[in-house]
């Protein structure tokens, strides 16, 4: 734990508090079962090597009941019951492709569509490949809108003078995002922008306005995986969490542990 305490837990217990942690427990329950199987399946992943898991976004945030109680107060009962049932519906269940454990990356918002790993952290994953996600559009968190100065950006990004800020893209993205872009004769590639400006994701427009930029952005996360809210509004328009997952993992298995 992020104090340092060492604490061994049952697997379904632990992946309760991941889940709450993780989700929203308002979200619907084929989300949150959803959620449970990749939860399950990033700490088998782990464990099967040996490795201590944290309960920061290291690996994946996890909360104790007691602090789920204090965080969700006169909700308690209703939440972590809903969260458990979803955990025990999918008890033992993990993502699987060609027999091994796969790595279930998820995140919240997409841009309408997923992104490849080769264009966030590079390297290419046979499951992890570019889907549709129209549902994320509905989602509070799919558009926003940030604001900085020509003297802020230009810092940020290390080019120097502000005098004649522009910007081209150069290409982009399977998933909708800026792969190259050349701002003010420099070329950058999307994902070293978003982490030098805080960006919430590699679809972004730069425009240059009176002194300041306004940054519009599509989507939150590296958009690699199972969208959250994508997968709790495919919950809500009838799909289960089986469908889920095989939409936002290619070619995998759900088999028991």
């Amino acid at each position: 734990r992020a104090n340092g305490q060492l604490v061994t837990l049952n697997l379904e217990d632990y992946i309760i508090g991941v889940v709450s942690a993780e989700m929203p427990p308002y979200f619907h329950e084929e989300a949150l079962k959803a959620q449970a199987l990749t939860a399950r399946t990033y700490a088998a992943h782990y464990v099967k090597k040996g490795r201590i898991l944290s309960d920061t976004d290291h690996h994946q945030v996890y909360y104790s009941e007691d602090e789920l109680r204090r965080m969700w107060g006169k909700q308690f009962d209703t939440y972590y019951t809903k969260v458990k049932n979803a955990v025990l519906a999918t008890k033992g269940e993990v993502i699987t492709y060609d027999g091994e454990l796969i790595e279930a990356y998820f995140f919240s918002t997409s841009n309408g569509r997923t992104e490849e790993p080769k264009y966030v952290w590079g390297g290419s994953v046979p499951y992890l490949k570019s889907v549709e996600s129209p549902w994320d559009t509905q989602s509070a968190e799919f558009y926003d809108v940030k604001t900085m100065s020509y003297s802020q950006f230009s810092s940020k990004l290390g080019l120097g003078g502000t005098g004649s800020l522009y910007a081209e893209v150069l290409s982009y993205t399977p998933g909708g995002g800026v792969d190259r872009i050349n701002i003010a004769g420099k070329v950058f590639n999307g994902e070293d922008v978003r982490a030098r400006l805080g960006l919430r994701s590699t679809d972004f427009e730069l425009h240059f306005e009176g002194g300041n930029v306004r940054i519009v952005q599509r989507g939150w996360g590296h958009r690699i995986g199972m969208s959250q809210y994508g997968a709790n509004y495919m919950g809500q328009a009838g799909y289960t969490y089986r469908e889920i997952i095989h939409h936002y993992y290619q070619g995998v298995q759900i088999e028991k542990l």
